[in-house]
């Protein structure tokens, strides 16, 4: 357990998970992520949008949230703990 715990103090906070996937995407890839709204469901007070994250062609993962902006930040936290393991 020492271990994991060492790991979650290790784990930087990240504040904007946008931007620090492209950092990691544009280092590891050399290409750019973009996201594009896929869905919005819901009345206008109270929508829900769903955003992917795409590298190319490729869905590389996917957010919701109850702005566009914040189905793009869910959608990279998604990505950054799928593609990078990471503890988010």
């Amino acid at each position: 357990y020492e271990d994991k715990i060492k790991e979650n103090i290790k784990a930087p906070e990240i504040v904007d998970y946008k931007t620090y996937l492209q950092e990691a995407i544009q280092a590891d890839y050399s290409k750019l992520a973009r996201y594009k709204l896929v869905k919005s469901k819901g009345p206008d007070h109270n929508k829900l949008f769903y955003s992917v994250v795409m590298v190319g062609d490729e869905i590389i993962g996917m957010g919701e949230g109850k702005s566009k902006k914040d189905s793009e930040q869910d959608a990279a936290k998604n990505t950054l703990k799928t593609l990078y393991n990471l503890n988010l």
